[in-house]
């Protein structure tokens, strides 16, 4: 089976759909048995990815769950600028903004500090 098949016409893995769907054991099977082989950073056409989509829905296990996977980049940015931390804070999802602070890269914060003062 082939883990990073996409679906149509959303261009969405099955990583993607578990996120989506906040389950965890999911996430975390696909993850576990299927490290190195899996696409843990793959996006949807408009630049979403799993971790964005558990953000944006709330899904505080499988968001925990893929910040804790080497290779999942909590700084992506989508089609319309936004990382996952943006939608966790966009939709008030406190626990989940708490689980990225210690996550991100010191690029990401330095490049939302200099976003803030531009606008």
């Amino acid at each position: 089976m082939d883990v990073n098949a996409r679906t149509r016409p959303e261009n969405a893995t099955a990583l993607f759909i578990s996120a989506y769907y906040g389950d965890a054991r999911t996430v975390s099977m696909l993850l576990d048995r299927r490290r190195g082989r899996i696409e843990v950073n793959a996006a949807r056409r408009n630049g979403d990815t799993p971790l964005h989509v558990a953000a944006y829905f709330g899904r505080v296990p499988a968001a925990s769950r893929l910040l804790r996977e080497p290779g999942v980049d909590p700084g992506l940015v989508n089609a319309y600028g936004l990382t996952a931390l943006d939608y966790a804070i966009g939709r008030q999802h406190a626990k989940l903004v708490a689980l990225f602070l210690p996550n991100l890269p010191y690029e990401v914060y330095v490049r939302r500090i200099k976003d803030s003062k531009a606008r």
